[in-house]
């Protein structure tokens, strides 16, 4: 699958990209707001080759879900890889789906999080899922702009699908038809 915006794509790591997600998931500035184990940077370009080839299986195989590479397309940023935007199933749980993102910091800071959330969640919902989910580590004030740019609702804290609390945001499909966009 591929998603085009005015200033991105949204495609598939390719394995020559290794040096780049390696990159973005060594940093500790990014892995801090990630998963429920602590911050835990990447170890390896090999890591990352390898962690390409399980994303390729998983969106090979969990359409309309997927961990896809948000290449910009325009502008000085053209053809980099900021980092990744994905839809996922939460752990545990009962088919919820979560939408999610993690950029290079040097990729911080465009709107680019919120583009590529747009682009997932208009697919999401066009493929005919309920409702997203969006969970985000309290303190991690960027993800909870995006949220709220998205026009998700937040919940408050909670401990779902995690053994640590995360800041919950929900959007369903009517709400997400509903919207209204600027412009």
């Amino acid at each position: 699958m591929e998603l085009s915006t005015p200033r991105l794509l949204l495609r598939d790591w390719r394995a020559d990209e290794s040096p780049r997600l390696f990159d973005i998931l060594r940093r500790i500035e990014v892995v801090e707001w990630l998963g429920d184990q602590g911050p835990i940077p990447m170890g390896s370009v090999e890591e990352a080759r390898d962690r390409i080839e399980r994303y390729a299986v998983y969106n090979q195989t969990r359409a309309p879900l997927g961990i896809w590479a948000i290449e910009v397309t325009g502008g000085h940023h053209g053809g980099a890889v900021a980092g990744t935007v994905l839809l996922a199933e939460l752990p545990d749980g009962e088919g919820e789906v979560e939408v999610a993102w993690y950029l290079h910091p040097d990729s911080w800071g465009h709107g680019y999080a919120t583009e590529a959330a747009t682009a997932v969640l208009d697919h999401a919902f066009a493929s005919g899922l309920p409702e997203l989910w969006a969970l985000t580590h309290p303190g991690n004030d960027r993800s909870q702009s995006v949220c709220r740019k998205l026009g998700m609702r937040h919940l408050g804290v909670g401990l779902r699908w995690y053994v640590i609390p995360f800041e919950q945001y929900v959007v369903s499909a009517d709400e997400w038809a509903s919207r209204v966009t600027p412009g």
